[in-house]
């Protein structure tokens, strides 16, 4: 049995990280439990406190998890796997396909390639590979989710790669009537975000006379006569 602590020890720590930085229902909850709680879990619960509070992970991203219509189930079957509650038939399971194949081997002798044999092997269940699997598809519709929701986020990553963006302005730029030069300007302002054609000629010309200084032109740049 869990060793207990004394309710005004329990209420005094969970006190101490009510603070500015979580909200009232939160610490609210937090003292209400302090009644009802061993000293292992209220130790657990401190550390967790201490974690959501000191930055090092994401709140937002556990809580979209925590509140995903999917993640009870998900809770659920780790408990399954963590409690050993599925364990003990599994292996009754195992126990009976097993006693299935020795008594085909006792009666009828077949050889090691024989597809009855197969077929039982087969059906021999690993507690751990099954939970796995099962689990991680629970996590995985919750984070393909989780992803779909935040794809506009302008923390996300962008969709296009920056491969893609090059080819497809160095496309873009194949189809600008000029010198080559004049071409590699073009390419540097879309490199940059910037709309050549929104450009006056004289704003054209400085630009030009700017990038000649690079090392990377190489050879002299041309001067613009139509856009």
């Amino acid at each position: 049995m869990p060793r207990t602590i004394s309710t005004i020890s329990l209420f005094s720590a969970a006190s101490l990280f009510c603070s500015s930085s979580l909200s009232r229902a939160c610490c609210s909850a937090i003292l209400a439990l302090t009644f009802s709680i061993s000293a292992s879990i209220f130790a657990l619960f401190v550390i967790a406190i201490a974690l959501l509070k000191s930055g090092r992970i994401n709140n937002r991203l556990l809580c979209e998890l925590a509140t995903h219509k999917d993640f009870i189930k998900f809770l659920a079957d780790i408990e399954i796997y963590v409690d050993g509650i599925a364990t003990m038939q599994i292996q009754n399971l195992n126990a009976l396909v097993d006693t299935v194949r020795h008594e085909i081997i006792e009666r009828y002798r077949p050889g090691e390639d024989d597809p009855h044999l197969k077929v039982l092997q087969a059906a021999h269940i690993s507690d751990d590979e099954y939970f796995s699997h099962m689990v991680r598809d629970d996590l995985n519709l919750i984070i393909r989710d989780i992803r779909e929701a935040h794809k506009k986020d302008s923390e996300s990553a962008p969709q296009t790669t920056v491969a893609n963006e090059l080819k497809e302005n160095l496309e873009a730029v194949e189809n600008f009537k000029g010198s080559r030069d004049e071409k590699l300007v073009v390419l540097y302002c879309k490199q940059l975000g910037i709309n050549y054609k929104n450009l006056s000629d004289e704003e054209f010309r400085w630009l030009i006379r700017i990038l000649k200084k690079s090392k990377k032109m190489g050879t002299p740049i041309s001067q613009r006569k139509k856009r």
